[in-house]
C-alpha cells in the first residue's frame, strides 16, 4: 500500500467526517463562544501585561540618574527585558485596539536607525527632549527596541551603554536618559491607550466573534504567518547568517538584551494559546470536533516545536556558535507546525488561507 501524503490523509479524514454527519462543522454558537474566548483569554489579559510592564519601565528609568552605575542600569535593563516580552505576546494576536490604535507598530517597531537615535542624543543644541519631539520622530527611532540600543549599547563598538557611567559627556547623557525616560513614557502612554479602549474585552469580543468565519480565517492566516516569521526570518536567518559569516548582532531580534530565544518562544506560546484557549476553548476544540484525527495531529506538532524551542538553552547568536544543531531543529518543528496549520487546520475549519510562505515552501 502507497504511502498517503499529508493532503490525502486530511480528505480522507474530513470524508468520514462528512459521512458521520458531522461534516466538518462545530455546532451553532461555538465558534463564536471560541472567538470571545480568544479576546478574553488572549487579549485582555495580554493588554494589561503590557501596560503593567510598560509603567515599571518608566517607573526604573525615572529612578536612574544621568550616568548610571552598573548595578543600577540593570534594574532598568530588567524592566525594559519585561516590557519587550509583554509587547511581544502581542505580536501573535495582531488585531483590535492595541492594531487599531499603531500602539504596537510605534512601540515594537524592529528594527530600529542606530544612527537617527545617535542624532537625537548627540545633537544637544536641537529639540529638547519631550512628547513633542517623541511625536516627530519615526516608528524606527522610538519604542522599547530604540530602549533595548540605549540600554545595552553604547556609542562606539564594544563601548559602555548610552546611559552608563562615563560613556558620554555630562550634557550628553543627561539628554540621553531623558531621551530614554521620554521613550518608555510615550510607550506606556500607548499602552495605556489602547487598553482604555479594548477594557474587559466585551465590545471587541462581540465584534469578533459576529464575524464568524471571517474571525477564524484572520486569526489561522496570522498564526501561519507568526510561525514561518519566527521560523524563516529568526532561527534560520541566524543559521544563515552565522554559517556565511555574516551575522550581526543589531540584526537579531533582542540580541542586545539577550533575548533573541526569549521572543521566538513568546510568540510559539502566544500562537499555541490561541489553539488551546486560555482558559476556556480554542481552535482545538472547533478542530476535535470537526476532525479529531487532525487535532490530535496539529496538537502533536505544537508539543513537538515546544519542546525543540525548549532545547535552545541561550540566546541564539550565543548557541549557534556551540549547538548549531538545537536551533536547526527547532526551525525545523516549527516549520511542521506551520506545514500542520497551512494543510490540515485550514482544510479541516475550512479556512480561506491568503498568506503566502516565502521561504520556498
Amino acid at each position: 500500500m502507497s504511502t498517503l501524503t499529508r493532503r490525502e490523509f486530511v480528505q480522507a479524514v474530513l470524508a468520514v467526517a462528512a459521512a458521520s454527519g458531522g461534516c466538518g462543522r462545530a455546532a451553532r454558537g461555538e465558534r463564536e463562544l471560541v472567538l470571545e474566548g480568544v479576546v478574553r483569554g488572549v487579549a485582555v489579559p495580554d493588554a494589561r501585561a503590557i501596560v503593567k510592564r510598560s509603567e515599571e519601565l518608566v517607573l526604573a528609568l525615572r529612578a536612574l540618574p544621568s550616568a548610571a552605575a552598573a548595578p543600577q542600569l540593570e534594574l532598568a535593563r530588567a524592566a525594559l527585558r519585561g516590557s519587550i516580552l509583554a509587547w511581544q505576546r502581542a505580536y501573535a494576536f495582531r488585531n483590535g485596539p492595541i492594531v487599531e490604535t499603531s500602539a504596537y507598530l510605534r512601540s515594537a517597531f524592529w528594527p530600529v536607525r542606530v544612527q537617527a537615535l545617535r542624532d537625537v542624543v548627540e545633537d544637544t543644541r536641537g529639540a529638547s527632549i519631550g512628547q513633542g519631539l517623541v511625536d516627530e520622530l519615526g516608528v524606527d527611532v522610538k519604542g522599547v527596541f530604540a530602549l533595548e540600543e540605549l540600554l545595552f549599547s553604547g556609542p562606539e563598538p564594544d563601548d559602555r551603554a548610552w546611559l552608563q557611567t562615563g560613556a558620554l559627556g555630562a550634557e550628553q547623557a543627561a539628554r540621553a536618559r531623558a531621551f530614554a525616560v521620554a521613550l518608555a513614557e510615550d510607550v506606556a502612554a500607548r499602552a495605556v491607550a489602547a487598553e482604555r479602549l479594548l477594557r474587559d474585552g466585551a465590545k471587541f469580543a462581540e465584534q469578533f466573534a459576529q464575524a464568524g468565519q471571517a474571525s477564524i480565517n484572520l486569526l489561522v492566516n496570522q498564526m501561519i504567518a507568526t510561525l514561518e516569521q519566527l521560523a524563516a526570518r529568526r532561527l534560520e536567518h541566524v543559521l544563515t547568517t552565522y554559517d556565511n559569516r555574516s551575522m550581526r548582532l543589531a540584526e537579531v531580534q533582542g540580541g542586545r538584551a539577550g533575548l533573541s530565544s526569549e521572543i521566538p518562544r513568546c510568540w510559539l506560546q502566544t500562537t499555541q494559546a490561541l489553539y488551546t484557549g486560555q482558559p476556556g476553548k480554542g481552535l482545538q476544540h472547533l478542530l476535535a470536533q470537526a476532525a479529531p484525527a487532525i487535532e490530535h495531529s496539529v496538537t502533536g506538532a505544537f508539543s513537538r516545536a515546544t519542546a525543540a524551542l525548549a532545547r535552545i538553552g541561550g540566546p541564539l547568536e550565543q548557541v549557534v556558535t556551540t549547538d548549531r544543531a538545537a536551533i536547526a531543529q527547532a526551525a525545523q518543528a516549527v516549520k511542521a507546525l506551520e506545514t500542520a496549520l497551512r494543510v490540515e487546520l485550514t482544510s479541516a475549519l475550512g479556512v480561506t488561507l491568503t498568506f503566502v510562505a516565502t521561504d520556498g515552501d
